[in-house]
């Protein structure tokens, strides 16, 4: 018997569970109709709560004297460092403890677990009170967004916009940095912290307000925890339950700032370059026939001579190219600002949601994105009317599905969006329509009070 955590939403579980042979035991809350499906299936539901956060608590009887085969950790996105404090508690056990999004499996050795890391250090943060104020400030305002560079970027027009006014500092993943600091020119000061080698809390500017940036990982205590340990005279988070704003508008309102999105003209070049950006996840995966159809009706709409497929696996990337016309992968650039040229330069972006597809956002690229209903709809967009956005009218990924949802999600192999048939299509056919007869230099203002 296999030991699964519940710490991902149900559909991961249950692609992990139909890509490797069983029995599973899946430890966690799981909707009613999630658990009806695995004791149809043979396996087993241990309805005990997770702790949380892991090291804080002692294991349950149950989990600590089971005979596992092996002890799975969900890790959709990016595996390490972000389940260290899990994987370190189960340790001690002796059982073989795999962190796996269903489609990759990492065993994880115990010598390779680290003594400290930044996750554990944020949990713990947040348990204790805030820095306090300093005297003297290093920086006016600083803002984080330490769980990723998508988090920063959808944020972006409204730091750009702060930073005619205020000194303004964004701390953000050390791997992020050179990308932000390529569209900072020098205007907004971009500090990178090193969260995959911590070896201990940096020391961190005081600051007059700090504020933490929505994260598209709500359960991530890394961007709370840092904006608590900034000496700061005013905190404030920019996530908002219920919201109907972008995570842009939310923090412009919050700042008493005007938002001025003023998308460019076509893009200055010989040829019409249009780029795909697949992503690399296989959480959100499009099949490359798909692909195909939708590089067509953009194509056709926009008037693309050549695509660019940029930010995708080699083989995916080879697959597409094999499919979608005049079309051929690149490899990505390890220079931001060759990508920012690249970008700037596209006719139009298509992708999913990923860091590319909100850069050639903010870029005020015609960008379509295709956006996973896992993700919060609102927070997860750049305002301005070059942007457009579609995702299923009805999907199966929902926090409490019913059995109509577990069939779908089951039966839908390599499919973890939910459209219905032809829906894509449609959608993105509407927002290519809606891009090709737009005037794109005109521009779009949200003014917050």
């Amino acid at each position: 018997m296999n030991l699964l955590l519940a710490t991902a939403p149900w559909p991961v579980l249950l692609r992990i569970i139909t890509t490797r042979r069983g029995p599973w035991t899946i430890w966690g809350h799981l909707p009613a109709a999630v658990v009806d499906f695995l004791h149809s299936e043979g396996h087993a539901a241990l309805s005990a709560p997770l702790p949380r956060p892991f090291h804080h608590h002692a294991l349950p009887d149950e989990v600590r004297e089971g005979s596992w085969q092996a002890i799975v950790v969900p890790a959709p996105g990016h595996a390490l460092p972000a389940q260290w404090n899990v994987v370190r508690h189960f340790a001690p056990l002796g059982h073989p403890v795999i962190v796996s999004d269903g489609a990759s499996w990492q065993w994880i050795h115990h010598q390779e677990i680290p003594c400290v890391d930044a996750y554990t250090w944020a949990h713990d943060r947040l348990a204790a009170p805030p820095a306090a104020a300093r005297e003297m400030a290093d920086a006016d305002l600083v803002c984080v967004g330490a769980d990723s560079l998508s988090d920063v970027l959808l944020a972006w027009p409204a730091l750009a916009a702060a930073a005619g006014e205020r000194r303004v500092t964004v701390i953000a993943r050390e791997s992020a940095a050179p990308w932000l600091a390529a569209m900072a020119r020098g205007g907004i000061d971009v500090r990178g912290v090193a969260i995959e080698e911590w070896v201990g809390e940096p020391a961190w500017p005081a600051a007059n307000d700090v504020i933490a940036l929505s994260s598209l990982d709500a359960t991530s205590p890394l961007t709370p925890a840092i904006a608590h340990a900034l000496p700061a005279r005013r905190r404030a988070p920019t996530s908002a339950p219920q919201t109907y704003l972008t995570t842009s508008e939310v923090l412009a309102d919050l700042l008493g700032i005007s938002l001025d999105i003023c998308p460019r003209g076509d893009a200055s070049s010989d040829e019409r370059v249009g780029i795909l950006c697949p992503g690399s996840s296989p959480a959100r995966e499009l099949g490359a026939a798909t692909w195909s159809e939708l590089a067509r009706i953009v194509g056709s709409a926009i008037g693309v001579t050549r695509w660019t497929i940029l930010g995708a696996t080699s083989d995916r990337a080879a697959a597409i190219a094999a499919s979608v016309p005049h079309a051929s992968p690149s490899p990505f650039p390890s220079d931001p600002d060759e990508v920012l040229a690249r970008i700037d330069t596209a006719v139009v972006v298509i992708g999913v949601s990923t860091a590319l597809c909100h850069l050639a956002a903010v870029r005020t690229r015609p960008t379509i994105v295709v956006e996973h209903p896992m993700r919060p709809s609102l927070l997860a967009q750049v305002p301005g009317d070059h942007a457009h956005y579609v995702r299923p009218s009805s999907p199966w990924w929902r926090a409490q599905p019913d059995a109509i949802d577990v069939a779908r999600a089951t039966a839908a192999r390599g499919d973890s969006y939910g459209f219905w048939p032809d829906e894509l299509v449609a959608c993105v056919e509407e927002a290519a329509v809606r891009l090709a007869h737009s005037d794109v230099g005109r521009p779009s203002t949200v003014v917050r009070q």
